[in-house]
Parts: C-alpha cells; structure tokens; sequence
C-alpha cells in the first residue's frame, strides 16, 4: 500500500538494469540462455515479491524467526521438484552438515537481520536495496579473489549506484 511516485519507477528500472549489467562480463548475445533469462526473471519476481511480503508479514507483529522459517519452508517445497526435474541424483549422499552449517551463518543469521530492519525500511526501498547483491558479490571476487571487472560491470555498478542515489535524493526531499 506504498505510494510510488512515477519517477521512482523510472529510476529503479535504471537500477535493475544496472544490476543485470554488473551480473554479466560482456554482451554478447550468442552466448545469452533464454531459459536462463527466464529462470533469472522468475528468481527476480520471486525475491522481490517475497520483500513485499515479508514486510507485510513484519508489520503483522510475527517474529522474525515465524517469517524466516516460512520462507525456508516455502523455498524448499518449491525447489525440491525442480531438482528432480533437472538432475537424476537423488537427496542421497548430500552432504547435510555442509548444507546446514551454510544455511546458519549464511541465510538465518542474515534473514534474521534482514526482517529486524525490513521493520524501519519501506518495502519499495529494501527491494532496490536488494539490488547491491551482485555489485557486493563483483567486489569480493574483485578484492579477494583477484577477479577483473569488465567495463559492462563498471557501468552496471555506475548506473545502479546512481539511480538508487538519485530515488534517495529525492525521496528525502
């Protein structure tokens, strides 16, 4: 129930594109998988759209552990016919603890923190937010594991950078 103001919408398209841009090295379009492209915009859609619902559940006074478990819970009904669907492994021979030990320090511990400001910060801000995972995920690779940034990825950081400045700006005045 957020009110977006036209020129919102027109700066985080900017936003997202800039996020698109930083998560690929060049444009070549041979190279391009549009069920790739398909999956990428449903992976999107979904995490966006379950921002918008974790700040409604947040605001319906249940816990940030209610939300996490749910979202957990739901992702892991709806990936698990997926992974039949695309692999002839079975669950078996998984490495569990490996599994846990990553979804506790990486998932639970940063959802936790996640749903604790997503109460301060409205829905349409923390989904552009959102949009800093690849540009953080380009950097580390950058810093720590000597990974080049192509200039494709420079100006995605550039224009993501720069939208979500501007919304920012004007949304302060």
């Amino acid at each position: 129930k957020e009110r977006i103001p036209r020129d919102f919408i027109f700066f985080a398209i900017l936003a997202i594109l800039g996020a698109s841009l930083i998560s690929i090295t060049d444009l070549n379009l041979s190279n391009l998988s549009f069920l790739g492209i398909f999956f990428t915009l449903v992976a999107v859609v979904g995490w966006a759209s379950s921002t918008v619902f974790g700040k409604v559940l947040a605001t319906k006074n249940l816990s940030e552990w209610e939300i996490i478990l749910g979202r957990f819970v739901f992702g892991f009904v709806t990936l698990v016919p997926f992974h039949f669907m695309q692999s002839s492994k079975s669950l078996i021979g998984v490495e569990f603890h490996k599994i846990f030990v990553l979804v506790i320090i990486s998932a639970i511990a940063g959802m936790y923190l996640y749903y604790k400001g997503l109460k301060k910060v409205e829905a349409k801000i923390a989904t552009l937010l959102e949009l800093f995972f690849p540009l953080f995920a380009i950097v580390i690779n950058w810093i720590f594991l000597d990974k080049g940034l192509s200039l494709i990825q420079i100006l995605g950081a550039v224009i993501l950078i720069a939208s979500t400045t501007i919304i920012q700006l004007r949304r302060n005045q």
